[in-house]
């Protein structure tokens, strides 16, 4: 009985020290696979890693990305803008939370941001968002919701822009950029037609001049019936009638110096 008992619980003894090895090679084996599988995720997750565009604005009168401007600022490129269709400013407020532009009177369009503005529309009152393009402050509001020409960007900085922006800006800016004269020969010809006769037609043209300089001009026609009708007379309202052009010209005068007219 002796032989008997000593030979089951050598038998017992092998076969757990069996499965306990089993079960080593088997967590090594899952180990593995697992390491497998986690390399060969991380190319692929590298590969799905997206690079963001380098954003550069001129918030605080210089060259910086977006990301290293300590304020709260917005801002709208192009391929938005063309994407939208967007014609002036007031086609934006609806994208830029705390904007409000209101153009219900042509000659004197009225910004607010962050519930801040000016109520008085006389011609000799200032305004609390100062409005800029390329860097030229437009002290009145008149003529500031007419269509955009060649626009690169638009960057709306919200609170109180006195330091950089000077007087008039308490509530913020609203800085207008428009393409500048490039080396490269292009143009480009837009033409947009809609109900009520609409009719947007915009031309552009870019030609370097010598190695340094370079010149560039726009042009648009913009015109519609209008959608509203006086019931009295039959006359159509509240159309459009516009046209502008732009010339630049861009010349690098040195490493650090640069002319545009």
């Amino acid at each position: 009985m002796k032989l008997i008992q000593r030979g089951l619980v050598t038998g017992m003894r092998r076969a757990l020290f069996g499965g306990c090895l089993l079960a080593v090679s088997t967590g090594t084996v899952l180990a593995q696979e697992a390491g497998a599988v986690a390399e060969e995720a991380a190319p692929a997750a590298e590969a799905e890693a997206a690079t963001l565009d380098r954003i550069v604005v001129t918030a605080q009168s210089r060259d910086q990305e977006l990301l290293d401007v300590p304020i709260a600022l917005q801002v709208i490129d192009r391929q938005f803008i063309a994407d939208l269709a967007a014609e002036n400013l007031g086609d934006l407020d609806s994208f830029v939370p705390g904007l409000v532009v209101s153009d219900s009177q042509p000659t004197q369009a009225r910004f607010q941001i962050r519930g801040i503005s000016t109520g008085d529309f006389a011609i000799g009152t200032d305004p609390a968002v100062g409005v800029y393009v390329d860097g030229v402050y437009a002290g009145r509001g008149g003529g500031l919701v007419l269509p955009f020409l060649d626009v690169e960007r638009v960057e709306v900085l919200k609170g109180p822009q006195g330091t950089l922006f000077g007087r008039n800006s308490a509530a913020g800016a609203v800085s207008v950029i428009t393409n500048r004269p490039g080396q490269e020969l292009e143009g480009r010809v837009k033409l947009r037609l809609g109900n009520y006769g609409k009719e947007y037609l915009e031309g552009m043209f870019n030609t370097p001049v010598g190695e340094s300089a370079a010149f560039r001009f726009n042009a648009l026609v913009n015109r519609s019936d209008g959608w509203l009708q006086d019931a009295a007379t039959g006359k159509d309202l509240n159309g459009e009638d516009d046209w502008a052009t732009r010339a630049a010209f861009g010349w690098n005068v040195g490493d650090n110096t640069q002319l545009l007219v």
